[in-house]
């Protein structure tokens, strides 16, 4: 993705400057357009890859514009941003259809690690095809590790998402590229293999 259009709403103007100034500082040629609201997102004309989405807005709040969002850009990634990181609001934001959750608690690296996972598992389907594994060239990275961690603890999908705050179906991605970097067949197989490589206590 050359330049990934994201749009950025939240009614915090202040949050809102600190957040672009992230997202442009580790994505320098990314395109970010701002709004305070569902509506004047949907009103926008520009199409977007990657939507981050505050809860807590006036008018149509986040949850339930979530929905809105997929059915105007369906093929659009979206995150929810909240101060509200509880295991309710993550359950609720993943289970209406958000592909990640970022925490305004968060650091500044870890939002930025989050936005380049989902941009990159967008990537990945715009490139080969919803049915289709990535490359076989996909490199574990830090975040593939922790899934591997999660995978050898016995954790479903689900669960693993909650855990590290990405939806289900990212997890999902996450593993089939694990599966196919590693040439194997099953998780538990991923799992020894990594295990005999000592990548993986």
């Amino acid at each position: 993705m050359n330049r990934p259009c994201i749009f950025l709403i939240d009614d915090h103007p202040l949050f809102r400057s600190g957040l672009r100034m992230i997202i442009e500082n580790g994505l320098s040629k990314s395109l970010i357009h701002e709004m305070d609201s569902v509506e004047a997102a949907l009103q926008t004309q520009a199409q977007p890859d990657l939507l981050l989405l505050d809860i807590f807005l006036a008018g149509i709040d986040g949850l339930s514009g979530i929905a809105l969002m997929k059915a105007r850009w369906p093929q659009a990634s979206l995150a929810v941003v909240s101060s509200d990181a509880s295991s309710d609001t993550v359950k609720k934001a993943l289970d209406a259809g958000a592909d990640a959750f970022l925490s305004k608690a968060q650091s500044p690296s870890q939002m930025l690690e989050i936005i380049h996972q989902v941009l990159s598992v967008a990537d990945l389907q715009h490139s080969e095809g919803a049915d289709q594994a990535p490359q076989q060239s996909l490199t574990l990275s830090e975040r593939q590790l922790q899934v591997l961690e999660l995978l050898a603890q016995g954790m479903s999908n689900r669960m693993i998402g909650q855990q590290l705050f990405l939806s289900e179906h990212t997890i999902r991605w996450h593993v089939q590229g694990l599966l196919e970097a590693l040439g194997a067949s099953s998780r538990t197989e991923a799992v020894f293999l990594t295990r005999r490589k000592g990548l993986i206590q």
